[in-house]
């Protein structure tokens, strides 16, 4: 099948194509299609080379239900955000990527600080869900959100080539999503 290699640390195990362009292309059209999805494009010539964007949901128990599959992690979600003083609507930083070859400009960090702007003039907070191994974290620490579920992370110096590096120390709110275990959650405060 085209788009699959053998996994070098698994021989039995193909690799298969994280984001395949069909569903991925459906998936960014049905975000886009929600009355409040907010997009911003980062432009380089004719190109786009990095993209963010985020809507609002109603409740933390509607973002609860349209992001998490199982009722135990929509509960734990929804019970989460309620200790957090989120009872009414957020703002749901839905995705950002920056292509590989114009990575380390600060095109991440500009387009997620374009959500948080967004987020603050609807006096609303922000919720990030991400891998905790994802680029992502790191915009996340810089743009001063705390990480409120998951791996606890802890973002060392790695002298050689200069760059941080995370370093898992148990978990945040002692909870782990039961979904996918790497995920974390990441919230900002309205001010």
């Amino acid at each position: 099948m085209e788009g699959e290699a053998i996994c070098p640390c698994e021989k039995t195990m193909p690799l298969t194509q994280f984001y395949p362009k069909d569903s991925t292309s459906e998936y960014i059209q049905g975000e886009g299609a929600r009355d409040d999805s907010v997009f911003y494009l980062k432009p380089n010539g004719d190109e786009i080379v990095g993209f963010s964007w985020g809507y609002k949901y109603k409740t933390p128990e509607e973002f609860a239900k349209g992001k998490y599959k199982t009722s135990f992690m929509q509960n734990a979600i929804k019970a989460l955000l309620n200790l957090q003083g989120v009872n009414g609507e957020l703002f749901y930083f839905s995705e950002a990527g920056v292509r590989e070859d114009f990575r380390g400009q600060g095109i991440s960090s500009e387009l997620s600080e374009k959500l948080l702007t967004e987020a603050r003039l609807l006096g609303l907070p922000v919720v990030m869900r991400t891998n905790c191994e994802s680029p992502m974290v790191f915009v996340a620490n810089k743009l001063g959100m705390e990480q409120i579920m998951g791996p606890n992370l802890e973002i060392v110096r790695d002298e050689t080539n200069n760059r941080g590096i995370l370093r898992r120390i148990g978990f945040v709110n002692n909870l782990c999503d039961t979904e996918i275990e790497d995920r974390i959650l990441f919230m900002l405060q309205s001010d």
